[in-house]
């Protein structure tokens, strides 16, 4: 018998290492995992070590949400670059996603749904997701849009297939909440600008929501708007 698949969600910590250790190990080949709750602070990187040592040669979706992941980017970006070119990734690992993003955009060219909430993305790392991955269909991430000083983006967008775009859109100041006449000239209108522009050429988007968010740790409960456009 082969398992193909795994969806493992428990906040029983004694659960993980008692039962998804010795599953992985015997699950070599999988072909979609989930890992929806990690919660014991050991897991994730004996996970990460049982999965590179597997190889991933099947797996084309992987799920990988908890408390107890972040911290473990550069073992996630090492998995990445180990495996088979993925179909969908769903990873909420932090703010900080950069050795993962980058082993995403060189690794997993033929992505078609990447889930990136929980980090923290640029202007110009959302830029470099939205140019890399020419077959991505749905992406959600948190955006912040300020653009500092002499930054600029190079090209447009090539993500031609995509049909759905989730953004919740960061600011980090009190600059963000000044008049109007100081917001015209602001960085986070830069970035507001080419989020815009880039989306406006998507001509096969169905869906666009568009959230906005002062803090990143903070709960829903303060979220300023969600907008739903739905296209088409």
């Amino acid at each position: 018998m082969r398992i193909r698949e795994v969806s493992f969600d428990t906040f029983i910590p004694a659960c993980e290492e008692s039962i998804l250790h010795p599953l992985l190990h015997r699950c070599p080949r999988l072909e979609s995992l989930e890992l929806k709750s990690m919660v014991c602070d050991t897991t994730a990187p004996i996970i990460c070590k049982i999965l590179d040592e597997n190889g991933l040669s099947d797996l084309r979706h992987f799920v990988l949400r908890g408390h107890s992941i972040q911290g473990i980017q550069q073992q996630i970006a090492k998995v990445l670059r180990s495996s088979k070119p993925m179909d969908s990734l769903v990873l909420h690992l932090g703010p900080d996603q950069g050795p993962v993003v980058q082993s995403i955009v060189e690794h997993h060219k033929f992505l078609k749904l990447l889930d990136l909430r929980k980090a923290e993305l640029s202007v110009l790392v959302l830029h470099d997701i939205m140019t890399r991955l020419p077959a991505l269909r749905s992406l959600s991430a948190y955006t912040n849009i300020e653009m500092a000083n002499g930054e600029s983006t190079q090209g447009h967008w090539k993500c031609k297939e995509i049909t759905t775009l989730q953004l919740t859109l960061i600011t980090r100041s009190a600059e963000s909440t000044m008049d109007s006449d100081k917001w015209v000239e602001s960085v986070y209108k830069q970035g507001l600008d080419h989020i815009f522009s880039e989306t406006a050429r998507m001509k096969g988007l169905q869906e666009l929501q568009i959230g906005y968010n002062k803090d990143l740790y903070t709960e829903c409960t303060s979220v300023k708007s969600d907008i739903v456009y739905n296209l088409g």
